[in-house]
C-alpha cells in the first residue's frame, strides 16, 4: 500500500522535461533558411536552372516553350498531357545530365526531337547511367538529408546543375539518401526546393 501511494505521489509530480522550441528563421538575402532542428545545405529553383542551363547552349530554339507549351498542337486529354510533359522533362534532364558531363557541347533541337522520339524506358536507363556519372559532388555533402520546398531559393547560375540532377536521383519521397541508386520513377522534381540536414 505505501508503496501504491509513492508511485501516485510521483504521479502527480509537475514533469521536468523541458521543451525548445525554435521558430523559423529567414537570414539576410534568403542566404541562411533553417527549419527547427534543420540546417540548409542548398537550394534551388528546378525549372529555372533546366531551362537557363540547356539555354545557354541551345542555339535557335527556346527549350522553355518545348517543355510547356503545346500551341498548335490538338487538344490533349489530361492523361495524355502530363505523360507527354513528363516525357518533354525526362528528355530536358537527360540534355542538362550531358552538359553537366561536357559543358561545351551544343544543344540542337534536333537532337531534343531525336530524345522524345524515344520510349520512356529507354530515357530512364540513358537519365539513370548519366546520373551515376554525376555522383562526384554528392562528396560534399551528408549522406542523408530532407529535400523540402522553399521560398528562397539561389540564383540559377549559381547553382551546380550536375549536383542538382545527382540530388534529385537519389531522392524518394523528399528523403535524400546518397547511397542510394539514381532514378526517376516517381512525379517528377518540380518548384523551389532545398537540401536540409539534422543540425
Amino acid at each position: 500500500m505505501g508503496e501504491s501511494r509513492a508511485l501516485l505521489r510521483n504521479m502527480c509530480a509537475p514533469p521536468r522535461t523541458r521543451l525548445r522550441i525554435a521558430p523559423l528563421r529567414t537570414g539576410q538575402g534568403g542566404t541562411d533558411v533553417s527549419l527547427p532542428g534543420l540546417r540548409r545545405i542548398t537550394a534551388f529553383d528546378f525549372e529555372q536552372v533546366v531551362c537557363q542551363r540547356i539555354d545557354e547552349r541551345a542555339r535557335g530554339w527556346d527549350i522553355t516553350r518545348e517543355l510547356y507549351e503545346f500551341s498548335g498542337k490538338k487538344r490533349l486529354e489530361s492523361g495524355a498531357l502530363q505523360a507527354a510533359c513528363r516525357q518533354r522533362m525526362r528528355c530536358a534532364l537527360l540534355l542538362l545530365g550531358r552538359l553537366s558531363l561536357d559543358p561545351d557541347m551544343e544543344v540542337r533541337r534536333e537532337g531534343f526531337q531525336e530524345l522524345l522520339d524515344k520510349f520512356p524506358e529507354e530515357l530512364d536507363d540513358e537519365l539513370r547511367a548519366c546520373c551515376r556519372q554525376l555522383s562526384g559532388p554528392l562528396s560534399q555533402w551528408p549522406l542523408t538529408g530532407f529535400v523540402l520546398p522553399t521560398d528562397t531559393p539561389q540564383p540559377a547560375r549559381e547553382v551546380d546543375a550536375g549536383a542538382m540532377l545527382a540530388l534529385l536521383s537519389r531522392t524518394r519521397g523528399g528523403l535524400y539518401i546518397a547511397s542510394r541508386p539514381p532514378a526517376f520513377d516517381g512525379p517528377l522534381p518540380s518548384g523551389s526546393l532545398a537540401l536540409y540536414v539534422p543540425q
